[in-house]
């Protein structure tokens, strides 16, 4: 997992892509292997913004394989030394089959709801963070990358914070 907390104020590292690869041996019951690159075409997102995704996909196994992607919130309440976790999923899209030996690009659009809550880092008693997680779906979770998501900010604060 990647966990990237991100000053507000450096917009151009809010604005880059975030990309994870990874590769998995099946098991017993098929032969061959997965390779997964998925790329999202930047750091951070408000609600209601568009993320794109592009995961570049060689099923070299003899199993056929969906990809799946969704967006989950992990919020932590914290209080006089206990922990307490949640996980939700806030928005998935399933994909078309990926037949076994072959090689292709899958592009999808996830759109952040807009009444999803921001990003809660750097706080002592709660903290929320976002995920986008890729996985095949004959296959545990691959490829895992934490997304912060950050509110809209309007365009007299970015004016006057980031020039």
């Amino acid at each position: 997992m990647i966990l990237l907390q991100l000053p507000l104020c450096s917009f151009s590292v809010i604005q880059s892509q975030q990309v994870g690869t990874t590769e998995k041996k099946m098991g017993i019951f098929s032969k061959g292997q997965v390779h997964m690159e998925a790329t999202v075409n930047k750091t951070a997102y408000a609600p209601g913004e568009s993320m794109l995704i592009l995961a570049k996909v060689n099923n070299a196994s003899s199993r056929d394989m969906t990809p799946k992607f969704s967006l989950t919130r992990s919020v932590e309440f914290r209080a006089q030394g206990d922990r307490k976790n949640e996980e939700y999923t806030v928005q998935k899209v399933v994909d078309k089959v990926i037949t076994s030996y072959t090689k292709q690009e899958v592009k999808c659009e996830m759109r952040v709801p807009t009444d999803e809550m921001p990003s809660i880092e750097n706080c002592d008693i709660i903290s929320v963070t976002h995920q986008l997680k890729a996985c095949m779906f004959s296959l545990r979770c691959i490829w895992t990358s934490a997304l912060p998501l950050i509110q809209r900010l309007s365009s007299h604060w970015l004016f006057h914070n980031l020039l």
